[in-house]
Parts: structure tokens; sequence; C-alpha cells
């Protein structure tokens, strides 16, 4: 990677976001968050793509005290930064077992 735009392919990017932890009364370890980022490609390298992004909204919940699931839900804006397929959803989910 480089600081010169010339050289980098990805010369910009800023993400961001927001957490909440024990929203739900009785429920202290619940957790939403949501997060934005955006992506710029050079202008020198890669010309014919434009800017690109992602919108995520996901939460962490414990079912019993072992087991914690964690669903994602993402808008990825301009994929492949060609302009030429619309924007996805793409989602999942994250099991994790504490023993």
């Amino acid at each position: 990677m480089s600081l010169d735009p010339a050289n980098n392919p990805y010369p910009r990017f800023i993400s961001g976001g927001w957490l909440s932890q024990g929203i739900i009364p009785g429920r202290p370890l619940d957790v939403l968050a949501w997060g934005l980022g955006r992506t710029c490609f050079s202008p020198t390298i890669t010309p014919w793509l434009s800017d690109g992004g992602t919108i995520e909204l996901n939460d962490s919940f414990d079912v019993p005290e072992i087991l914690r699931i964690q669903p994602v839900k993402q808008l990825i804006i301009n994929p492949g930064g060609e302009g030429k397929v619309p924007g996805i959803w793409a989602g999942g989910v994250q099991i994790s077992l504490s023993l």
C-alpha cells in the first residue's frame, strides 16, 4: 500500500458505526450494532471503478448463557465497483458456544 493515489488501489476508506449493549431490560449482554463503510478506488489504477459501500446491521444475544447467536444483514452498494450490479443484500449467522 502507498499514500500516493497513483500506487494505492484504495486511496480513501471511511467507516463508522454505533453499538449498544443491554438495551433490553434483564438482558445486559445483548448487543445491537450498525455500521457504514465506503471505499473509493484509485482513478489512476482502476479508472473504470466507482465508489462502493456497505451498510450493516447485526445483533447478538445469548439463548442460554453458553450459546450466543449473532445474525448479520448487509446492504452492499455498487458491488464490484463497476456500476453494473444494483445493490445486493447479504446475510449470515455466527454461532458461538462457550463451555
